[in-house]
């Protein structure tokens, strides 16, 4: 069996010798530069600051009740914390939807942050377990429905169509 032969190395390089492979050197200012463009990608992605907020809250369930009762509205109750993803997923998905903001416009939203020794107490009040968590009160204060958990905008539309229906 007779083996191919291989062409002998040009020479480049004018000393004789074969010219020799350097690697490629990145510049530090290109790499450091893509690093932080690719960051900055990835904040504006998991930010999200084109979407905003559509719901027009208040704080105060006493000042909302008491308009409910003017209004013979319901109140919607948002419990929520910082600290809780889900949370922050309502705020980012949920409520930055027109179709929710404009379904909560006539509900005398409400939110409410169970860091406060007082959202807790009312929590265990109306029987809840975890964050977050979402109730519709009748303007008595009394609870008309409720449900906990994230719900993505069409989730919690059928949510509320449901809980608001006859």
């Amino acid at each position: 069996m007779h083996h191919r032969c291989m062409p002998a190395p040009t020479l480049e390089s004018g000393n004789g010798l074969p010219p020799t492979a350097s690697p490629r050197r990145i510049e530090p200012a290109l790499l450091l530069g893509s690093v932080l463009l690719v960051l900055a990608v990835a904040a504006l992605l998991s930010v999200r600051p084109w979407r905003r907020q559509q719901v027009a809250w208040s704080t105060d369930i006493a000042v909302a009740l008491a308009e409910a009762r003017k209004s013979h509205h319901l109140v919607f109750v948002e419990v929520g914390a910082d600290w809780c993803d889900p949370c922050r997923h309502m705020e980012r998905d949920t409520f930055t939807d027109s179709g929710v903001g404009r379904a909560l416009a006539g509900f005398h939203p409400v939110h409410l942050n169970d860091d406060r020794s007082e959202v807790r107490r009312q929590m265990t009040a109306w029987g809840a377990v975890a964050i977050p968590a979402h109730f519709l009160l009748n303007p008595d204060g009394t609870i008309h429905a409720q449900t906990l958990g994230y719900l993505p905008p069409e989730a919690f539309l059928t949510w509320l169509r449901a809980a608001t229906a006859g």
